[in-house]
């Protein structure tokens, strides 16, 4: 992980500013209780009404908006995404609250939306919080769920944003 992050690291005030993100999460509060990782049903049926209003407000406005047109030219791919997330979401993870602190910590990676997410800014982040508090095993495992499961709920910001 180390090699990753050495080659690849990009702006150091970035990962500076995700590795404070990451240990105030995990000053926040202890982890309490297990929390199930993954979308709901309701999230992800939210999540392809919005794709689809966006589909049709590019395909009637014609050039339209840069952000709507990405959504709706990506629809199939997200789709794919969440329902991805609603197949492996069944882990009983460490919880901040009523969510897993692992997905907890990336959808605050994920909600800034301004810095590209790179290979090296995730490693950075895992092994701050890490530092911090450190992950378990299943934790660990789940991460890749807990990505998916984050930039959907970002999507979804978005495309709400972009559908208004």
């Amino acid at each position: 992980m180390d090699r990753i992050s050495d080659e690849t690291r990009g702006d150091g005030r970035i990962a500076l500013d995700d590795a404070a993100l990451m240990h105030s999460l995990a000053r926040r509060t202890p982890p309490r209780g297990r929390a199930r990782l993954g979308l709901s049903r309701r999230e992800a049926r939210r999540l392809s009404a919005l794709l689809a209003a966006a589909e049709r407000l590019r395909d009637g406005e014609g050039a339209g908006d840069e952000a709507l047109a990405r959504l709706a030219g990506a629809r199939a791919v997200i789709e794919s995404l969440a329902r991805r997330t609603r197949l492996d979401g069944g882990a009983r993870l460490p919880a901040w609250g009523s969510a897993p602190r692992i997905g907890v910590a990336l959808a605050k990676l994920c909600a800034g939306g301004e810095n590209a997410l790179t290979p090296a800014r995730l490693c950075d982040a895992l092994e701050a919080l890490d530092d911090a508090a450190a992950l378990t095993m299943a934790e660990l495992w789940a991460a890749p769920q807990a990505l998916r499961v984050a930039l959907c709920r970002a999507l979804m910001g978005l495309a709400a944003g972009a559908v208004r």
